[in-house]
């Protein structure tokens, strides 16, 4: 369920397609990794001590580069999410805290988490599904599974997207 505003929405909207813009990549890209890698941020799969952990972003001041951690054994479509949400993270706090860590058990867009991880759940939407893709496939009738299994993410997070556009527009 979204509990963001349509203002905010838009903003988190407005903040990808800048970092897009600025970098010089175009949405959807080859790969997730192409705006991160423009960014300057370095991703690694790792395996955490702690089990329930599936991923973090550092970027402290004293830490020379941000750096993304993510869970190697995690599923495909579980480290894409990941990935986009601590880039989400990055585009959208990173002037206020040193780092986020995810949990396992933190699964898709839940209203009880925090404002901040909601947000990085709606970057990640829009990042994993872009507006002009999401209309065409859905244009071209197909369904939140068969356009999560296209793109190697979760039903959730087409469902999420899906709530996202139709509250922006």
């Amino acid at each position: 369920m979204l509990t963001l505003t349509k203002e905010r929405c838009l903003e988190i909207s407005s903040i990808l397609q800048n970092a897009l813009l600025n970098t010089g990549i175009s949405a959807p890209s080859k790969t997730l990794n192409d705006l991160p890698e423009a960014l300057g941020i370095v991703m690694k799969t790792v395996d955490f001590n702690i089990p329930s952990v599936i991923g973090t972003i550092i970027f402290r001041e004293d830490a020379e580069i941000p750096t993304i951690l993510i869970k190697k054994s995690a599923p495909e479509e579980l480290q894409r999410f990941v990935l986009a949400h601590e880039l989400g993270h990055y585009l959208l706090h990173k002037n206020e805290v040193n780092y986020f860590v995810d949990s396992a058990d933190f699964t898709g867009f839940d209203p009880s988490r925090l404002l901040k991880e909601n947000e990085a759940n709606c970057l990640a939407a829009l990042y994993l599904v872009p507006q002009n893709y999401l209309t065409q496939l859905l244009r071209a009738g197909l369904t939140s599974d068969e356009i999560a299994k296209g793109l190697k993410i979760s039903t959730t997070v087409v469902d999420l997207r899906i709530e996202i556009e139709n509250l922006i527009n």
